[in-house]
This record gives C-alpha cells, structure tokens and sequence, in this order.
C-alpha cells in the first residue's frame, strides 16, 4: 500500500486520497455516491492544491491526467498534459481549477475516445521543493489490515448484488485497479472487476473505506466464494462464455449506443432444424451499450426495470434483446449494429412479434 496524505483546510483534513512521489502528488479521482463515495471533497483539494502552488514563485510545471482509462487510450504522457504550470499561474487557483475541470471533461473528445470526466485522478508534476510541507500535506498513518476470514464471511448476497449495480450505475471502487486475472460475470452476460465487487460488499457491510490489502483474491479464498455462491462466475479474463463473440475480438466491454460496427447474422445454420444463426456476444453488447448510456436498463417500451422492482440482483434480467427487423426476414450476411435492437421486457417482446406477425397477415 503506498504512503497516502490528506490535505487540511481551515483546521480540516479534507475527504480527498492525495499520493506523494518524488517532484509530484497525485489527487485520486473521486468516485461513488452515497455511503459509497470516494475522495468526497476532491473539488475543495484541487482548489487547495493550486491555491498553494500557484504564484510569482510557483515550481509547478505541469498537470497531467493520471486516470486508468486515460493512460490506455493514451499512454504517452505528453498527450495528457492538461495545463501547463504558468497558464495556471496566470489564470489563479479558482479559473485554474475550472479551467482543469472542464479539460478533464472534455478530454479525448477531439479524437473520438472521451475517456474524460471533471473528477479524474491528477498527477501535479513540481520542479524540486518539499512538497509535503510546500502543501500541507498529513500522512494518513495506518495502513489498512487484512480482514479476518470471519469478518470476511458476513458479506452476504444482497451486499454482493448492491456492489454490482452500484458498479453498473456508473459507480467506482476506486481504491481498487481494475482487474489484470479475472472477470465477475453477471448472470446477462456484464463483466466486473471482482475484488472492486468484493471491495464494494464489504463497506456495505462493515462500514469501512475497503482497500487491496483487506483481503485476497484467488480460488481458494473468501472472497471468491461468496461472489460464486451469489450466483455469479468468475472466469479466467477475457476467457469468453456461452454467448460471447469468438476469443480475439477487439470489441470493446461498453461499446457505445451509435456503435457503428456491424456484426454478420442471420446465416442458416442446421443444428435439429434449420434456423437462423444470431451473432455471439450481440445480446450482451447491446445491454452495455445501454448500461453505459443509461446507467440502467429497462424495457425501451414500457419502462420496466427489473432492479427497480425486483432489487440489484435482477438489474441484467428479464429483459431481452429485440431485432426491430425480425432476423428471419434478413437475407444471409446481413449486417446488424446496435441501433438496428432494442431491449424489451419479455412482454413487450412477445407483443412486438404479434405485431409484427398481423402486420404480415393483414
């Protein structure tokens, strides 16, 4: 676990994660809401930090974004300078602040790959100079330890299930990386990170801020057995399921509503009749497409969301994936993208067919 500081304000520590390296700090993101919230007072430590770091004698030479997602889509640092230290001198800390804000949220929008929000994890790049003092930094003292097996075992399903559709709303677990071993799958087909899912559950049910050290992941511990016994599977990642596009793929987990990809249906294919052969993985795609649009998912028709009446556990069910021209009457090849679906409750399915069938007859 790295040292970790917070940053104090009229005689407050602030609720924000603020990491210490030789010449640079980085602000942790803030993520979550409800008793889930991360970094709650993030907005107060950014403008902390600029308002000590900024002036005639500044050393501040740089601010970059730090988030995961943004190291991947662009990886040299370079492309993810923010602001440089002496346009942030010039602006004050308060248009400063507003000024990184509105970059962050807008950032990789001008390449098709917005990856940005206006809380993101910062990284302040300094030209020498004792930051910790310079800034006013606390040590946050004790570092998390791990959790007992019993304390462990009192994270129950319902816990398990309100982690997953906080992580499905939008939510983050942001003491936790995103996972490099394994997939949580949902019983729909969505994937999850398991030890932010696990991390997750346990502050619901301990009161406490989770972190790595905490616990193990692994199939001979706690963790993975309670998300197992809540009906969810764990899977190698990136291993694909029943209903998954072919390992190789480059599609990415939450693709976008107007994806503009196309996915090839409709070949005949015999198994004990001849049917219509779906493309694997265009269910599942189309319900993160949603997900990540919507932050829900509810029948397009008439509304109906299955976590709004049934809890979190049934936030991916009952609800189907509806070609709004039926496949039968595509001719082989066809081309199928995520607009040309729509998610519907099994009812607003069955009805739609009807129509569809006296339609044809009338």
């Amino acid at each position: 676990m790295p040292e970790t500081y917070r940053i104090e304000l009229n005689g407050q520590q602030l609720d924000a994660t603020i990491g210490v390296e030789p010449g640079a700090i980085v602000l942790e993101s803030r993520g979550g809401t409800g008793p889930h919230a991360r970094n709650a007072q993030y907005s107060a430590a950014l403008e902390t930090i600029l308002a000590r770091s900024l002036g005639q004698s500044s050393n501040l030479e740089r601010v970059l974004l730090a988030s995961r997602d943004a190291v991947q889509a662009f990886p040299d640092a370079a492309s993810r300078v923010l602001a440089e230290g002496p346009e942030l001198v010039a602006l004050g800390a308060t248009a400063a602040a507003t000024a990184l804000r509105t970059r962050m949220r807008d950032f990789g929008k001008p390449a098709g790959n917005n990856v940005g929000n206006s809380t993101k994890r910062l990284r302040f790049e300094f030209a020498g100079g004792e930051l910790v003092e310079q800034l006013k930094l606390n040590r946050v003292a004790d570092g998390p330890q791990r959790l007992t097996t019993s304390e462990q075992r009192k994270v129950t399903p319902a816990d398990i299930h309100a982690a997953v559709f906080a992580l499905a709303q939008g939510g983050d677990a942001p003491n936790f990386a995103d996972s490099r071993d394994y997939d949580l799958v949902t019983p729909g087909g969505l994937r999850f990170p398991p030890k932010k899912v696990f991390g997750l559950a346990l502050e619901r049910v301990l009161g406490i801020e989770a972190f790595p050290a905490h616990f193990s992941a692994g199939w001979s511990q706690p963790s993975f057995e309670l998300l197992q016994a809540a009906g969810y599977l764990i899977v190698p990642k990136g291993e694909p399921i029943a209903g998954d596009k072919p390992a190789g793929t480059d599609s990415p987990p939450l693709p976008n509503e107007n994806d503009d990809r196309r996915w090839v249906e409709g070949h005949p294919r015999r198994v004990e009749h001849l049917r219509r052969e779906r493309a694997p993985g265009l269910a599942r795609d189309k319900k993160a497409a949603v997900l990540a649009a919507t932050g829900k998912l509810a029948c397009e028709e008439c509304g109906f969301e299955p976590a709004a009446k049934h809890g979190p556990a049934f936030f991916d069910a009952g609800l189907d994936v509806h070609h709004k021209v039926p496949l039968a009457d595509l001719p082989p090849g066809t081309k199928t993208a995520l607009v040309d679906l729509a998610l519907l409750c099994a009812t607003c399915h069955r009805i739609e067919h009807r129509k569809i069938a006296l339609a044809k007859a009338g």
